[in-house]
């Protein structure tokens, strides 16, 4: 059974990252509308499943509506960056059923100029398919 805290706590961070994202409306009126229904459309999704963990790909894409990778990784980036932490993101390399971790440098140069990222300890990753390439996000509580 969930106790009276958490929910209050998630409400908490929910409704901070909200005025947060207000003040980014305001200051940038150019922030497009449906940008920001999908960053509220993710909040609504995070206070709704407080129990949720981790937030992979399928599930931000069912979160948030968008099917559009790079509208994702933006989405993500922005609750991932300074302004919001909300987000510690974890960038990886698929491998079956595991995972090797990658630093942020490697998954963005793949992105941008489509070199080949290593595993966090420099190794090289063997047989490399891009489609192995992803990220998952873990909710930042303060304590």
């Amino acid at each position: 059974m969930t106790s009276s805290k958490e929910p209050n706590k998630m409400a908490d961070i929910v409704n901070e990252q909200r005025e947060k994202l207000n003040k980014l409306v305001s200051f940038f009126p150019k922030f497009k509308r449906n940008e920001y229904a999908n960053y509220n459309l993710l909040l609504d999704f995070i206070q709704d499943n407080e129990e949720l963990q981790i937030y992979t790909v399928p599930t931000l894409k069912e979160a948030t509506g968008l099917q559009n990778d790079g509208e994702l990784i933006d989405l993500v980036r922005y609750f991932g960056g300074g302004h919001s932490r909300l987000f510690s993101i974890h960038y990886c390399y698929y491998v079956g059923t595991d995972f090797l971790r990658i630093n942020e440098d490697e998954f963005q140069n793949y992105l941008k100029e489509s070199i080949e990222p290593v595993d966090e300890n420099g190794n090289e990753i063997e047989d490399f398919d891009p489609r192995n390439l992803s990220f998952y996000c873990l909710i930042n509580y303060k304590e």
